[in-house]
């Protein structure tokens, strides 16, 4: 380091007349309402500790320090950016803004705290911390400006709220006419920083690594970001990078907030680890793996540096938000044709997400990313059902190698067709397959099996043509939910079935070809019927029990026209013996063969 300078200043002395801008690394303003109450209280309270209603403003000279931390300036070119202290400052400066506005703040108390805040020249507020993209919310707390709802991103919405904790949290005991100027001038006087000042951006750079490895407590995301903005050198392109990474970053905050970190490891492991060493690694440390592979990720110069920010890590940032949208929002993913992300979702597989990235190129055109998304989808979809019903886990601790190895590093920059006839072959040599078997439910994969009930019934009805949700078969919520139903009811005459033993005839009646799923209400209702009272009822209820009883053969043409075309085993059930229960299996069987055949990943490609 060249030179670094220290200086313990209160309040009135660090900010008075002083102009702060935020240097390009710094995080956005990222407080919360816990850590905007908290200095309300340390401060308010440290402040009551001294004061008494006897005591004048005189009297605050002789009150404790309150020592709030150090600010780390860098100082180049008569220009002061903040380091580390932003934060704090912001948050103060709304505390300042708030007293500026009080009624029994006295005048001469108002031109002392207003240097804190701002200076005026030609009519024009010019704010002391100097951030060009935050001047119209400022404008709003002071002034009462209106706010374009559009420029509303993730540091003004922080911006609006924390200011509003402060409106609501400052106790009456401050608020006191007695107390308030007393507090004001202990605030400017008695609260102390020590400003330390860097004279070179890269000292500056220096010292907020230092910082963050001592406890700054730095997001990954925010040290990556730092990181890569360092090593671009014309100012013009660092700006033009972190505006493109500010604007992905604040659109995956709408999908949802904090989701910024997966996005970048779904795009490092999708598209740039090539082992599975490298994958575990940007899984516990994106922003170490990336410097440590700035060879193996040709990041030799600032340009660089640069492109992989605006054009790979933006890219790849949007169609994470895009995907993830789709498996949030069922909507959006029957709109853009991704339900197999939606279906893969809710089945809580998460590690979808690197690999539908890595087949994309930034090349792609939008259409050829969805058929992308769609084939890649649609395999997983595929493959883990075959896993599901030959009672493998699913688990990511289960698949994680299966995903990378078999999966990831074998799609990456394939061509549309190219990907879909590879996951084809995948998909036809997978080592399990829809082969007759016992599968059922039992207390470890109660979910995935009604999952898989509520993919027969929705296919089924969507077949039909009727209206369907396989969200309202699928959810566990509302006042009514859809549940596993037993066919067998648990006191059964199990003996009448031929059956030996009880713990026999129940794990037979577990298999799926001996469930449905029905509204709650009506399992509540006939759950201990016998099968002969069930049945009747069965008729009013989805295609899937509906298609036990003679009178969806006779009744509902448009179910017997799906039995005929589909050639599917459907047939009515007036009994429900061993014989009826292995035969339903192996219609369930078929219906699975069905809705998860190769030949729905070439659909998929069109």
């Amino acid at each position: 380091m060249k030179e670094i300078t220290s200086n313990p200043l209160n309040l009135d002395e660090l900010l008075s007349k002083s102009r702060y801008g935020i240097d390009y690394y710094q995080r956005e303003y990222v407080w919360e309402t816990t850590h905007a109450v908290k200095l309300i209280e340390d401060l308010t309270d440290n402040f009551l500790k001294d004061y008494s209603s006897n005591h004048q403003r005189p009297d605050v000279e002789d009150y404790d320090i309150y020592f709030l931390g150090t600010i780390i300036v860098s100082d180049v070119a008569n220009e002061q950016l903040l380091v580390d202290g932003q934060q704090r400052l912001t948050t103060l400066t709304f505390l300042l803004i708030m007293l500026l506005k009080l009624d029994n703040v006295p005048d001469d108390q108002k031109g002392d705290i207003q240097n804190l805040v701002y200076s005026s020249r030609y009519g024009q507020l010019s704010y002391n911390l100097d951030v060009p993209d935050r001047v119209k919310c400022m404008d709003h707390f002071m002034v009462g400006t209106d706010l374009n709802q559009s420029s509303i991103n993730s540091t003004i919405s922080n911006m609006l709220g924390r200011y509003a904790d402060i409106e609501s949290n400052l106790p009456s005991d401050i608020l006191d006419s007695h107390a308030l100027p007393l507090f004001v001038d202990w605030l400017m006087t008695r609260v102390f920083f020590v400003k330390i000042t860097a004279f070179s951006h890269a000292d500056a750079y220096t010292m907020f690594e230092a910082m963050n490895d001592r406890g700054l407590q730095l997001t990954e995301s925010e040290l990556l970001r730092g990181y890569l903005l360092s090593r671009i050198e014309r100012d013009e392109d660092r700006q033009a990078a972190s505006d493109h990474w500010r604007l992905q970053s604040d659109a995956l905050d709408t999908v949802r907030r904090g989701e910024l970190p997966h996005a970048i490891r779904a795009w490092l492991r999708g598209r740039r680890a090539k082992s599975m060493t490298e994958y575990d690694s940007i899984g516990n440390d994106f922003n170490r793996w990336v410097r440590d592979h700035e060879k193996e990720l040709s990041l030799s110069c600032s340009e660089d540096f640069s492109e992989l920010v605006i054009r790979e890590f933006d890219f790849y940032a949007h169609w994470y938000g895009v995907i993830r949208s789709a498996a949030e929002d069922p909507g959006k993913a029957t709109h853009q044709g991704l339900n197999a992300v939606r279906f893969n979702w809710v089945n809580d597989f998460t590690l979808q997400m690197p690999a539908l990235l890595a087949p994309l190129r930034v090349t792609d055109s939008e259409t050829d990313i969805y058929r992308k998304l769609r084939i890649v989808s649609v395999y997983i979809d595929c493959m883990l059902m075959r896993r599901i019903w030959n009672g493998a886990a699913i688990f990511e601790r289960h698949m994680r190698n299966r995903i990378f190895g078999g999966l990831i590093a074998e799609i990456r920059n394939l061509e549309v067709n190219e990907l879909a006839d590879f996951l084809i072959e995948r998909l036809i040599a997978y080592r399990e397959q829809f082969v007759p078997n016992t599968f059922g439910v039992h207390q470890q994969n109660r979910r995935r099996v009604h999952y898989m009930l509520a993919r027969f019934t929705h296919y089924i009805e969507t077949q039909c043509d009727q209206p369907s949700s396989f969200e309202e078969y699928v959810s566990r919520g509302g006042s009514d939910p859809f549940e596993v139903e037993h066919i067998w009811p648990s006191n059964f005459d199990h003996d009448a079935l031929g059956f030996d033993h009880e713990y026999e005839f129940l794990q037979y009646r577990d298999r799926i070809g001996g469930l449905l799923l029905l509204p709650k209400s009506f399992n509540a209702s006939y759950r201990a019927s016998p099968y002969d009272v069930k049945y009747r009822h069965y008729f009013g209820q989805n295609y899937l029990a509906k298609s036990l009883h003679e009178n969806a053969y006779e009744l509902h043409s448009r179910f017997s026209n799906f039995k005929e075309r589909s050639c599917l085993p459907f047939r009515p059930h007036t009994e429900y013996g061993k014989a009826d229960l292995d035969a339903r299996q192996d219609l369930y069987r078929q219906i699975a063969e069905r809705i998860w055949n190769p030949d729905t990943i070439r659909e998929a490609a069109r």
